[in-house]
């Protein structure tokens, strides 16, 4: 059965830099936290290149995620960031522009992501 999937906004609460797995991918992790939730969801990452993890620089940046797939892992929700997912990743501080980080060259901001990111900095501010 498919893992359902989810677009998401976080404020990072922790990370591990990538590093390589046993096999051909790079992986990361990050715990993202919100309005809703402050403890956060757990969030493994994958992607055979680098360049195509999230490009998280500090703890507060905040990242926007699609198609993240949801599910339960030693009894918590755990995000699963692998093939098909997308990512982009802005300065969580006051004041900075928004310059998303992101590996695509396709991805789309508004001023609806832009309002989300926002209030994201002001809630974890």
């Amino acid at each position: 059965t498919a893992l359902p999937i989810f677009d998401i906004y976080g404020v990072v609460k922790f990370f591990k830099p990538p590093r390589q797995t046993r096999g051909t991918e790079k992986t990361s992790f990050v715990r993202i936290v919100d309005d809703t939730d402050s403890d956060g969801l757990k969030c493994s990452l994958f992607h055979k290149d680098e360049n195509w993890l999230p490009q998280i620089y500090r703890v507060g940046d905040i990242i926007r995620i699609h198609r993240l797939k949801i599910q339960m892992f030693d009894g918590e929700l755990q995000g699963m960031y692998g093939p098909g997912a997308s990512s982009l990743v802005v300065d969580g501080r006051l004041g900075r522009d928004i310059k998303p980080r992101t590996a695509s060259s396709t991805f789309t901001f508004d001023d609806l992501d832009e309002e989300k990111i926002e209030n994201l900095r002001l809630w974890a501010s």
